[in-house]
């Protein structure tokens, strides 16, 4: 009950304005609305009234605002304006906000490619054109320049809420500026000697040129192409605009900007630029997934590889235009400057450094380049963030040369904007895989012998007990007692100890006991009982026996018994075709079996690797593979077959 008293005296009343995380700002066309992240998604509707309370322009958002919402409106300089946001729920918030003393009638801008640093300056706003700005000193953003480089400034021109009107521009660089051949619509330039921000004359050059605006909002914009100094500029450096409008009422007004000028060379900047990282792969948005494997992406292909396109399958379509993956390079700004710069990253062979042409943008997004690119403002003091796709060009895959899964090459660099000058390189390795469809085939065939093998084995178990008496029968239970007491225990028991304390050299040890003791014991019966089917019996002894005491009966452990009874059946009757010798084992001699049964074995060890991969999404490095295969699969079964025979020959005398 006190919970709810509380909460009731803190909840606001109905119709109590509600603080909220929003501002207002004015521009040409009307008024823009920033929203902060938290309520944006609790927005009914916006309005803003005059001066007056009459209501000037309304925007109904439906319970979502973007960060920024425009309302476009015909302002008056020097009005009070009252911005209202109104929730969901019913409840208003209301800010009040003088218009600028600077009516909308036309803007003019230069842009300068390479940067910003912010300097205080006083802003005069009877000529300015920025909207928001006070007669008290501000931060007025300069822009930077690169020594000894062509750059090319460009100037715009709006104009307003006021059509249609006539225009003069004035543009003054600085005379230390060489201005390249240039658009016809700049009348020549005219020396001339105007005081800078620091109260110095100065000389310019001015450019003159004039146009008509017909509508509302018009732009007219213009390109001079600038060399810069090797020299450092002057402290008072800067570039001025001045635009003359003039309506069809005789009424004529003027708009004038100023940009301050800080010049650097691109060692300069280079020192305070640096690459932190490139991650890959990334989405869109430069968050990275732990789970996949870094610096790689995946090729689709058909399914079954060459055997898949006889039949006519086909790889899934892929969209030249959609990125496979991102790679995300993150640059670090340590110094106060904003620099504009472009990050690039081009696919290349390792060895030729040529460009990759599968793994190239398409040319309407590289522009032929062969490159991905990315536009950044690096704010200083702070770390920035670029995304770079990456894609798959399926024309290049469907090339008679294209191999697609290999080794390949990032190379990341990073220019400043308007210029060719590199600031930052970098190389990353690129790998190309695609889908490791053969494990999935090895079992599914495995799958079909396991189903086969087991179902000729249920429609003819009583023709495989004929073949044997009695008193083989017994023997060959109790050789495949004395294998899973002998094998199949102590390798439950320790095998994962083992493991623990050697790590991937653990099948060293447990391969003594697996394979060699295994192996021995086999090859001892099969001196004993040398025919058909002894092989699958025992085996049949030690999985029941393994199932019921141990719960060792899984499906992998059926799918590798199977295989491996298949095949040393068969081997052991193929040695037996080789060799046809009285004292040998079965008529198969000892180096004969020794062989195939080595050979059999790999084959099932590797057959176990590919079982673990599709079942289970266990993957192991091609050496480890390889020491297994060789290792346990051939050599210890080799040794254990010749120890089989010593053992099984002193056994023979016995039963004799």
């Amino acid at each position: 009950m006190l919970l709810c008293f509380c909460y009731l005296a803190c909840s606001p009343k109905s119709g109590e304005q509600v603080p909220i995380s929003w501002a207002s700002t004015f521009f040409s066309l009307g008024a823009k609305v920033e929203f902060d992240a938290t309520i944006r998604e609790n927005i009914q509707k916006v309005t803003a009234f005059d001066s007056e309370d009459r209501l000037v322009a309304r925007l109904d958002l439906g319970g979502y605002a973007r960060s920024t919402e425009f309302l476009y409106f015909r302002w008056e300089k020097g009005q009070t304006y009252r911005f209202e946001v109104m929730y969901q729920s019913g409840e208003s918030a209301a800010q009040m906000v003088q218009a600028p003393q600077t009516d909308p009638r036309g803007t003019i801008e230069i842009a300068i490619p390479y940067g910003t640093i912010e300097v205080n300056k006083t802003v005069d706003t009877s000529v300015g054109t920025d909207l928001n700005v006070s007669p008290a000193a501000s931060a007025q953003k300069a822009s930077l320049v690169l020594r000894g480089v062509e750059m090319t400034a460009t100037v715009l021109v709006r104009s307003g809420l006021e059509a249609p009107v006539t225009f003069q521009v004035v543009l003054q660089v600085p005379a230390s500026f060489q201005v390249l051949p240039h658009n016809p619509v700049w009348d020549s330039e005219v020396k001339e000697e105007v005081p800078n921000s620091s109260g110095i004359g100065e000389e310019v050059l001015s450019y003159h040129s004039s146009g008509r605006f017909t509508v509302e909002s018009e732009v007219w914009y213009s390109q001079l192409t600038l060399k810069i100094p090797d020299e450092p500029l002057s402290k008072g450096a800067q570039i001025r605009g001045h635009v003359f409008f003039e309506n069809e009422s005789g009424d004529r007004w003027e708009r004038s900007v100023t940009t301050p000028l800080r010049s650097a060379s691109l060692d300069e900047i280079a020192e305070q630029l640096r690459i932190e990282d490139i991650t890959m792969p990334t989405g869109p948005g430069g968050i990275s997934d732990p789970r996949q494997r870094r610096d790689t992406i995946s090729s689709p292909r058909p399914l079954l590889g060459g055997l898949g396109k006889w039949f006519g399958a086909k790889t899934s379509p892929t969209d030249e235009f959609e990125p496979v993956a991102y790679q995300t390079v993150h640059i670090h700004n340590q110094g106060k400057e904003t620099v504009h710069a472009i990050v690039g990253s081009m696919n290349r062979d390792t060895e030729s450094r040529e460009p990759v042409p599968f793994l190239s943008p398409p040319d309407a997004v590289n522009a032929g380049t062969n490159r991905s690119l990315a536009f950044v403002s690096l704010t200083g003091k702070s770390t920035t963030s670029a995304p770079l796709p990456i894609y798959l060009n399926p024309l290049a895959q469907q090339h008679q040369d294209f191999t697609g899964a290999g080794q390949y090459e990032r190379a990341i660099e990073v220019k400043i904007w308007g210029s060719d000058a590199t600031a930052l390189r970098a190389t990353r390795p690129l790998l190309i895989v695609t889908p490791n469809l053969h494990a999935l085939l090895v079992t599914s065939l495995v799958t079909i012998v396991t189903g086969l093998g087991i179902g000729l084995l249920l429609c003819f178990h009583q023709q495989l007990f004929i073949r044997f008496s009695t008193k083989q029968l017994i023997l060959i239970s109790l050789f495949g007692t004395t294998i899973f007491i002998a094998v199949n225990v102590p390798s439950t028991l320790l095998t994962n100890l083992i493991s623990a304390l050697l790590g991937p050299i653990s099948s060293l040890i447990t391969g003594l006991i697996n394979e060699m003791l295994y192996y021995a014991l086999l090859t001892s019966l099969l001196i004993l009982i040398p025919k058909f089917g002894v092989i699958t019996l025992v085996t049949a002894v030690r999985l029941l026996l393994g199932g019921v005491t141990l719960g060792l009966l899984t499906p992998t452990i059926l799918l590798h018994a199977v295989t491996a009874v298949l095949l040393l059946e068969a081997g052991f009757q193929i040695a037996r075709k080789i060799t046809l010798d009285s004292g040998a084992i079965g008529g198969a001699s000892l180096l004969t079996l020794a062989l195939i049964f080595g050979l059999c074995d790999a084959f099932t060890v590797y057959v176990d690797f590919q079982l673990s991969m599709t079942l289970y999404r266990l993957f192991y490095a091609d050496w480890y593979i390889l020491a297994r295969i060789l290792v346990d699969g051939f050599s210890y079964t080799f040794i254990g077959v010749v120890l089989g025979k010593r053992l099984g020959s002193g056994l023979w005398r016995v039963a004799e």
